[in-house]
């Protein structure tokens, strides 16, 4: 439970190789590095490929990408400061989107008040 914050610390890819196998040469194209830095996306892992005795990290997220993922999900959030192929961020309970209430499976009438979904215009909450 939280009281509205959320301190994130994950592996994220910016610094990290992103393409496998000879693909990896794309990135040392002029310009690659920015627009797939700009990019939001999740790499995905297969088994231990991201640490030889771990295999829970299935996907990795470059910056752009948990920042935009936390906004769409009503979070505001800030890139706090990234080390290595890790990166911290700090979140706050924003606006809960129109569209979450709206145009999703949880928003269906029956549905909100078992997720916990409600708009920021429900002071009762769910």
């Amino acid at each position: 439970m939280s009281g509205g914050e959320v301190l994130i610390e994950t592996h994220v890819i910016d610094n990290h190789p992103w393409l496998r196998g000879r693909l990896g040469l794309l990135r040392k194209l002029p310009g690659v590095r920015t627009v797939l830095q700009r990019t939001p996306l999740w790499r995905q892992y297969r088994e231990f490929e991201l640490h030889p005795q771990d295999q829970s990290n299935w996907f990795g997220p470059n910056v752009i990408a948990v920042l935009e993922a936390f906004q769409s999900a009503g979070f505001d959030i800030a890139h706090i400061r990234s080390w290595g192929n890790r990166a911290a961020f700090q979140a706050k309970i924003g606006a809960l989107p129109a569209r979450l209430l709206k145009h999703t499976y949880e928003g269906f009438p029956g549905n909100i008040s078992v997720v916990g979904l409600h708009s920021a215009d429900d002071a009762g909450g769910p």
